[in-house]
């Protein structure tokens, strides 16, 4: 096991010298636990802070962990049998990964690579069943989130069944906001072809989508990244998916 993160310090709670940092986030580890099995949990977490392009776990690969994200971004992609490769969901703070595969069969069902640095704590995958096993607060709990990531899943198939780009892309650019940081509306950790995938339209026609938003003010571009300028606007447009 690694050494601790200074960085994580602020989110030690006094009161039981556990690690909150993740737990509050998820709202997984506290209540359900208790002082005890968060001491307990506490000592069997792994912090490292990961830099973007990082493989965390890859498809096919034996399920051996649950990472739980404190400040990082994720992307989920799925190979084809051809060697295609698509991106399935995305990830950021509070959200777990390698969740479902637990819970299912004992592979992963997608690789899952850090486009944006930052912290991600992780568990073994046993520490995680026992504690299911031994609470069925915790394993009420785990559900819920599963729920949650099959809700986000059906959402995304949804998207993609769309006809129509612009409400799509703007449901996708306010999701990925809301992702990285709701107080700062900017993409700005994946590409054009990244959004054009998973829109599934070609990159050229998201960039002419993108132009002629940023010709009407509800976007900005300049920098390179995307930022959000109305935020109301694409709002209107999702509705008409």
């Amino acid at each position: 096991m690694s050494a601790r993160d200074p960085n994580l310090a602020a989110g030690v709670d006094e009161a039981t010298g556990s690690c909150l940092t993740c737990a509050k986030r998820t709202h997984l580890f506290l209540g359900p636990l208790g002082e005890s099995r968060l001491r307990d949990l506490d000592g069997k977490r792994e912090s490292r802070l990961r830099s973007a392009g990082t493989c965390l776990f890859r498809q096919g690969e034996e399920v051996s962990n649950v990472h739980c994200i404190d400040s990082a971004v994720l992307k989920f992609s799925r190979r084809s049998p051809g060697g295609r490769d698509t991106i399935v969901d995305t990830a950021g703070q509070g959200r777990l990964a390698g969740l479902v595969s637990i819970f299912g069969r004992g592979d992963h069902a997608y690789s899952a690579e850090v486009v944006r640095a930052g912290n991600v704590c992780t568990f073994d995958r046993a520490t995680i069943e026992v504690l299911a096993l031994e609470c069925s607060q915790f394993a009420r709990a785990l559900y819920r989130e599963l729920a949650l990531e099959l809700h986000r899943a059906a959402s995304r198939i949804g998207l993609l069944s769309c006809s129509k780009l612009e409400p799509k892309l703007a449901l996708l650019l306010l999701d990925l906001a809301e992702t990285r940081d709701p107080s700062e509306p900017v993409i700005e950790d994946f590409s054009r072809r990244d959004l054009a995938q998973m829109c599934g339209v070609s990159t050229e026609a998201l960039v002419r989508c993108l132009s002629r938003w940023k010709s009407a003010g509800v976007i900005d571009t300049d920098s390179g990244a995307i930022m959000i300028r109305d935020g109301d606007h694409l709002k209107e447009l999702g509705r008409q998916v």
